[in-house]
């Protein structure tokens, strides 16, 4: 099984292997390595802007 998406960096839920990405080699790839900072970093850019009460 393969995703392709062009110019959309996605991963599968399952763990990919030996996979190039955007013009990346990844030898093991899954939700950690690429959407996953992506998601973090526009947290942290965001996240002034909203209220989102206490935990």
């Amino acid at each position: 099984m393969r995703n392709v998406v062009q110019g959309v960096p996605t991963a599968p839920l399952v763990l990919g292997r030996n996979i190039p990405v955007n013009g990346k080699f990844y030898p093991a790839v899954d939700g950690a390595f690429i959407p996953g900072p992506q998601w973090a970093h526009y947290m942290h850019g965001v996240v002034g802007l909203y209220n989102h009460g206490n935990f």
